[in-house]
């Protein structure tokens, strides 16, 4: 059992939920007509999440008591009611306590009640599950969910399905964010049939698609670039194509530009990074994190493509967009100075000590030990 491991997918799994219902509260001032998307998302995000809590447990062996395939898909892939955020995170404690002390057990009571045993351990239970949940998501948005399950496919080196998901993914008009991930995945699939060229390609082309024009570029730097294709291919030799990708990766995720020269300066000498070992720079990729972005993606696309007006606008280079804010910043100190001063103040509330707080000092007097 990896314990570390499966500790951070508890804490993912209790976030997301937390994620989901903030969604519901503030979808009205996005002018979102109901919670079909937020609920779709959450729960393919919830799947995809229990199978790695699952994969942490040793769940094949141990914990393989949970739903059938039979049900799984006897299910109408409508979820009637998720689990409500409070009762996950109460429950998470007493999973973790109940590890703590390898009581399995209640390890078992536990994962049922946070529903993780609600899909099969197995990958063709899974993503019978995960089928009908995306059969729950219709329109122009329903490519968001189609291009996440192509990339868990092929994460878990499923690239049958992921070449599936993809087919189908295509039938739509792709967003900038979706059409890179595509670009991705064909690259992986290629790389797995041995078509390294083809390979090579795809990765060169993926960033095109968050550079085709301003707003592109925008959908694609607040979320995690993907690097995997480009670290498979370094691991076959392609230095050139993985450093060829990384420079124009500084294009668009501006914000790891030091961590990115760090990765180049490692390959030029020969050597091979740690792609995932990006410190605080690193775009975060949590399932509430994606929720969030995916939520906000599909909604943009629920109401219609992007206009011929705004894909005409070219992206801004790295030195244009440093001018920019800096002239903003210029034009707008007051506001900052604003918000500094507000926020000082808010620190400066938080350490204040009620009156009614036992000190921490037992030596102060008046105030009980």
């Amino acid at each position: 059992m990896n314990e570390l491991g499966l500790q951070k997918e508890i804490l993912d799994y209790v976030e997301l939920f937390e994620t989901y219902e903030g969604l519901l509260k503030v979808r009205d001032k996005f002018f979102v007509a109901d919670d079909h998307l937020a609920t779709g998302l959450c729960q393919l995000y919830a799947v995809m999440a229990s199978y790695q809590i699952r994969l942490c447990t040793g769940s094949d062996s141990e914990f393989a008591l949970g739903l059938s395939c039979e049900e799984n898909e006897n299910s109408t892939g409508v979820v009637d009611s998720l689990p409500k955020h409070e009762t996950v995170q109460k429950t998470a404690r007493e999973l973790l306590a109940a590890l703590a002390r390898d009581d399995k057990a209640a390890i078992l009571t536990a994962l049922r009640e946070m529903r993780v045993l609600a899909p099969c351990p197995s990958p063709e239970c899974v993503f019978a599950r995960l089928d009908l949940v995306a059969r729950y998501v219709t329109g122009r948005a329903r490519q968001v969910l189609l291009v996440d399950l192509s990339r868990f496919a092929a994460k878990i080196e499923d690239y049958e399905r992921a070449s599936n998901y993809l087919e189908q993914a295509r039938a739509f008009d792709l967003n900038s964010w979706e059409l890179y991930n595509a670009r991705l995945i064909e690259g992986l699939i290629a790389l797995n049939d041995g078509r390294v060229d083809e390979a090579v390609r795809c990765l060169a082309l993926s960033i095109n698609a968050c550079l085709a024009y301003e707003k592109a570029r925008a959908q694609c730097c607040i979320r995690a670039p993907s690097l995997e294709l480009a670290e498979k291919l370094l691991d076959r030799g392609e230095r050139e194509a993985a450093l060829s990708h990384l420079l124009d990766c500084k294009n668009v995720w501006e914000i790891l530009q030091p961590q990115i020269d760090s990765w180049i300066l490692i390959i030029e000498n020969g050597g091979k990074p740690d792609f995932q070992a990006t410190g605080n720079l690193r775009i975060p990729e949590r399932p509430a994190h994606k929720l969030r972005m995916q939520w906000m993606n599909a909604c943009s696309l629920a109401k219609g493509p992007v206009t011929s007006a705004v894909q005409a606008i070219p992206p801004k280079s790295p030195a244009e967009r440093r001018e920019h804010r800096e002239r903003w910043m210029a034009e707008h100190v007051h506001l900052i100075d604003a918000l500094a001063a507000r926020t000082i103040a808010d620190l400066e509330k938080d350490f204040v000590t009620p009156a009614d707080r036992p000190s921490t000092n037992p030596s102060e007097p008046g105030k009980p030990e």
